[in-house]
């Protein structure tokens, strides 16, 4: 996944879909309000611990940061409405 996968999920979280067809539109989807996120990744791993080198540490950032990006464009979405 990238980080505009990662856009593309809050934006469709965060946005009323709807769908013209001729001159009526239909609603699909309310725009949603996250109040819970699981965030998990787990990127295939070969190997032991002992064989960790740079490309795990790189994967381990890329994933960490796709993580942070998706817990902050969920969290804008909130900080815009009552949740309580």
């Amino acid at each position: 996944a990238s980080y505009n996968d990662i856009d593309a999920l809050v934006d469709w979280v965060g946005t009323e879909q709807t769908e013209s067809l001729g001159p009526k539109s239909i609603h699909l989807k309310d725009a949603l309000t996250p109040t819970l996120l699981f965030p998990f990744a787990a990127p295939r791993v070969g190997g032991d611990l002992s064989d960790a080198g740079s490309r795990s540490e790189m994967e381990m950032k890329v994933l960490l940061w796709a993580v942070q990006r998706l817990i902050g464009g969920l969290s804008h979405i909130s900080a815009d409405r009552d949740v309580a």
